[in-house]
């Protein structure tokens, strides 16, 4: 999801769930041995893709069936993947409902750092994190969640720039439209040589 991928396989979608406050024509399937109301949309890149809508008020339910349904998957299998398109009440607290994520992609603009150090501590072996918007919030350290995950794609960083390139520890960092500043990229090169970085 990040960069670079260590796994040379194409990982694709097959269910995708997503919460909305306007569900219409709901069909009940079965996920994860319970009953669950949701619409069914063929909403992607291929006809074995599909979109499982679901009302935002039976978020725990479906969550709690959806983790049961991942569990009873073979071992290592599938890849638990988070994609934040929205922000409705709770949903840090919705999201921890699914455990093993090793990968989030962050695309709401109603989040600062306080928020995704929340959401972060509900995840902890995350492998990558992806994040489409200005980063704004509290100055990070070399104990916040976000320097310290293994792939760390950042669309607008701005101002962060520098607390990123001081404190990131993880393995990949990939930065775009990033404030061009020298003394942090200085700074990084000099902790790379001494094998500080």
């Amino acid at each position: 999801m990040v960069g670079h991928k260590e796994r040379t396989e194409v990982s694709k979608h097959v269910v995708k769930v997503k919460m909305d406050s306007v569900v219409d024509e709901n069909t009940a399937i079965n996920l994860g041995g319970e009953n669950v109301e949701c619409r069914i949309a063929n909403i992607g890149w291929s006809p074995y893709s599909h979109t499982l809508i679901f009302h935002e008020s039976k978020a725990k339910h479906v969550l709690t069936c959806l983790q049961r349904h991942i569990n009873s998957l073979p071992r290592h299998s599938p890849r638990v993947q988070i994609e934040i398109d929205t922000i409705p009440k709770n949903s840090t607290a919705h999201s921890s409902f699914i455990k093993n994520v090793k990968d989030t992609y962050i695309k709401t603009r109603n989040w600062d750092t306080s928020q995704i150090e929340e959401y972060l501590k509900c995840h902890e072996f995350h492998e990558s994190l992806q994040i489409s918007f200005k980063l704004t919030g509290q100055g990070l350290n070399s104990d916040s969640k976000l320097t310290n995950v293994k792939g760390l794609t950042l669309y607008q960083s701005g101002e962060m720039t520098p607390d990123i390139l001081e404190h990131f520890s993880g393995q990949y960092l990939v930065l775009f439209n990033y404030p061009i500043q020298q003394e942090p990229w200085r700074n990084l090169i000099f902790k790379w040589k001494r094998g500080e970085a």
